[in-house]
Protein backbone atom coordinates (compact mmCIF):
# COMPACT_ATOMS: atom_id res chain seq x y z
CA UNK A 1 0.00 0.00 0.00
CA UNK A 2 1.28 3.44 -0.90
CA UNK A 3 0.12 6.46 1.09
CA UNK A 4 0.15 9.88 -0.46
CA UNK A 5 -0.32 13.43 0.73
CA UNK A 6 -1.04 16.16 -1.79
CA UNK A 7 -1.10 19.78 -0.75
CA UNK A 8 -1.86 22.97 -2.57
CA UNK A 9 -1.62 26.53 -1.41
CA UNK A 10 -4.94 28.32 -1.43
CA UNK A 11 -4.57 32.08 -1.32
CA UNK A 12 -6.16 33.81 1.68
CA UNK A 13 -7.10 30.43 3.18
CA UNK A 14 -3.90 28.51 3.85
CA UNK A 15 -2.85 25.07 2.68
CA UNK A 16 -5.31 22.37 1.64
CA UNK A 17 -4.05 18.78 1.83
CA UNK A 18 -5.57 15.56 0.57
CA UNK A 19 -4.37 12.32 2.11
CA UNK A 20 -5.21 8.83 0.96
CA UNK A 21 -3.78 5.48 0.06
CA UNK A 22 -3.50 3.31 -3.00
CA UNK A 23 -3.33 -0.46 -2.76
CA UNK A 24 -0.98 -1.71 -5.46
CA UNK A 25 -2.89 -3.39 -8.26
CA UNK A 26 -6.31 -2.76 -6.73
CA UNK A 27 -7.21 0.93 -6.75
CA UNK A 28 -5.56 1.96 -10.01
CA UNK A 29 -6.19 -0.22 -13.05
CA UNK A 30 -3.63 -0.69 -15.81
CA UNK A 31 -4.81 1.65 -18.61
CA UNK A 32 -3.24 -0.61 -21.24
CA UNK A 33 -5.40 -3.57 -20.19
CA UNK A 34 -8.34 -4.03 -22.57
CA UNK A 35 -10.97 -4.29 -19.84
CA UNK A 36 -9.68 -1.51 -17.58
CA UNK A 37 -11.77 1.56 -16.92
CA UNK A 38 -11.19 4.70 -14.89
CA UNK A 39 -12.71 4.65 -11.40
CA UNK A 40 -16.28 5.92 -10.89
CA UNK A 41 -17.48 7.80 -7.81
CA UNK A 42 -21.28 8.18 -7.50
CA UNK A 43 -23.62 10.40 -5.52
CA UNK A 44 -27.40 10.03 -5.35
CA UNK A 45 -30.14 12.36 -4.13
CA UNK A 46 -33.81 11.57 -3.69
CA UNK A 47 -36.94 13.71 -3.92
CA UNK A 48 -39.69 12.51 -1.57
CA UNK A 49 -42.54 14.27 -3.38
CA UNK A 50 -45.76 15.35 -1.76
CA UNK A 51 -46.32 12.19 0.29
CA UNK A 52 -43.90 11.99 3.21
CA UNK A 53 -41.72 8.89 3.04
CA UNK A 54 -42.87 7.80 -0.43
CA UNK A 55 -40.13 7.68 -3.03
CA UNK A 56 -40.69 7.03 -6.74
CA UNK A 57 -37.75 5.65 -8.79
CA UNK A 58 -38.03 8.64 -11.15
CA UNK A 59 -37.41 10.90 -8.16
CA UNK A 60 -33.79 9.78 -7.78
CA UNK A 61 -30.88 11.52 -9.51
CA UNK A 62 -27.49 9.84 -9.64
CA UNK A 63 -24.31 11.66 -10.68
CA UNK A 64 -21.02 9.93 -11.51
CA UNK A 65 -17.65 11.65 -11.19
CA UNK A 66 -14.98 10.00 -13.34
CA UNK A 67 -11.45 10.90 -14.34
CA UNK A 68 -9.65 9.55 -17.39
CA UNK A 69 -6.09 8.32 -17.21
CA UNK A 70 -3.44 11.01 -17.72
CA UNK A 71 -2.22 10.86 -21.32
CA UNK A 72 -0.30 12.68 -24.01
CA UNK A 73 -2.62 15.15 -25.73
CA UNK A 74 -3.93 14.04 -29.12
CA UNK A 75 -4.15 17.73 -30.15
CA UNK A 76 -0.70 18.80 -28.97
CA UNK A 77 1.89 16.02 -28.44
CA UNK A 78 4.02 18.37 -26.33
CA UNK A 79 1.25 18.42 -23.71
CA UNK A 80 0.16 15.89 -21.06
CA UNK A 81 -3.38 16.19 -19.77
CA UNK A 82 -6.14 14.58 -17.76
CA UNK A 83 -9.89 14.98 -18.28
CA UNK A 84 -12.65 14.57 -15.67
CA UNK A 85 -16.42 14.21 -16.11
CA UNK A 86 -19.64 14.69 -14.15
CA UNK A 87 -22.54 12.73 -15.72
CA UNK A 88 -25.98 12.80 -14.10
CA UNK A 89 -29.20 10.97 -14.89
CA UNK A 90 -31.06 14.31 -14.94
CA UNK A 91 -30.28 18.03 -14.93
CA UNK A 92 -29.10 19.41 -11.58
CA UNK A 93 -28.95 22.91 -10.11
CA UNK A 94 -25.16 23.13 -10.56
CA UNK A 95 -22.02 21.11 -11.21
CA UNK A 96 -18.49 22.20 -10.36
CA UNK A 97 -15.03 20.61 -10.47
CA UNK A 98 -11.37 21.38 -9.93
CA UNK A 99 -8.91 19.13 -11.78
CA UNK A 100 -5.22 18.78 -10.96
CA UNK A 101 -2.44 17.05 -12.89
CA UNK A 102 0.62 15.89 -10.95
CA UNK A 103 3.99 14.78 -12.31
CA UNK A 104 5.16 12.64 -9.42
CA UNK A 105 4.27 14.74 -6.37
CA UNK A 106 4.50 18.10 -8.15
CA UNK A 107 1.31 19.78 -9.30
CA UNK A 108 1.95 20.79 -12.93
CA UNK A 109 -1.53 21.70 -14.19
CA UNK A 110 -4.94 22.79 -12.90
CA UNK A 111 -8.36 23.54 -14.30
CA UNK A 112 -11.75 24.70 -13.03
CA UNK A 113 -15.16 24.10 -14.67
CA UNK A 114 -18.73 24.83 -13.60
CA UNK A 115 -22.22 25.08 -15.05
CA UNK A 116 -25.88 25.28 -14.02
CA UNK A 117 -29.05 23.43 -15.02
CA UNK A 118 -27.16 20.72 -16.96
CA UNK A 119 -26.70 16.98 -16.54
CA UNK A 120 -22.99 16.85 -17.43
CA UNK A 121 -19.72 18.75 -17.11
CA UNK A 122 -16.18 18.12 -18.39
CA UNK A 123 -12.97 19.64 -17.07
CA UNK A 124 -9.26 19.18 -17.65
CA UNK A 125 -5.76 20.04 -16.49
CA UNK A 126 -2.75 20.14 -18.80
CA UNK A 127 1.00 20.79 -18.70
CA UNK A 128 4.11 20.46 -20.84
CA UNK A 129 4.78 16.77 -21.37
CA UNK A 130 7.71 14.96 -19.74
CA UNK A 131 7.91 11.18 -19.89
CA UNK A 132 7.01 9.70 -16.50
CA UNK A 133 4.22 8.89 -14.08
CA UNK A 134 1.32 11.33 -13.87
CA UNK A 135 -1.56 11.46 -11.41
CA UNK A 136 -4.92 13.05 -12.14
CA UNK A 137 -7.06 14.29 -9.27
CA UNK A 138 -10.53 15.83 -9.32
CA UNK A 139 -12.79 17.20 -6.61
CA UNK A 140 -16.32 18.07 -7.55
CA UNK A 141 -19.54 19.37 -6.08
CA UNK A 142 -23.07 18.73 -7.29
CA UNK A 143 -26.03 20.80 -6.08
CA UNK A 144 -29.25 18.90 -6.67
CA UNK A 145 -32.55 20.65 -7.53
CA UNK A 146 -34.77 21.96 -4.73
CA UNK A 147 -36.45 19.17 -2.78
CA UNK A 148 -33.66 16.62 -3.40
CA UNK A 149 -31.60 15.43 -0.44
CA UNK A 150 -28.86 15.30 0.47
CA UNK A 151 -27.60 18.37 -1.34
CA UNK A 152 -24.97 19.58 -2.01
CA UNK A 153 -22.65 16.58 -2.29
CA UNK A 154 -18.86 16.55 -2.69
CA UNK A 155 -16.74 13.78 -4.25
CA UNK A 156 -13.12 13.18 -5.23
CA UNK A 157 -11.52 10.79 -7.68
CA UNK A 158 -8.07 10.07 -9.09
CA UNK A 159 -6.18 8.10 -11.69
CA UNK A 160 -2.56 7.32 -12.52
CA UNK A 161 -0.66 6.46 -15.70
CA UNK A 162 2.84 6.37 -17.11
CA UNK A 163 2.98 8.79 -20.05
CA UNK A 164 5.56 8.52 -22.82
CA UNK A 165 5.98 11.86 -24.59
CA UNK A 166 6.92 12.06 -28.25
Amino acid sequence: MRTFLRCRIVYFVGIVCVMGSIVAGAAIADPSAPDSAPPVMSVTATHTGLTPGVVNPADTITCNLTIDYPHESSHDPETANVVAHWNCTSAVASLEMDVQLYYGVIEVGTGHSENTLKNSLNGNAAASCSTGTYYGYVQGTVVFPPGYTPSPQYKTNESEAYVTCT
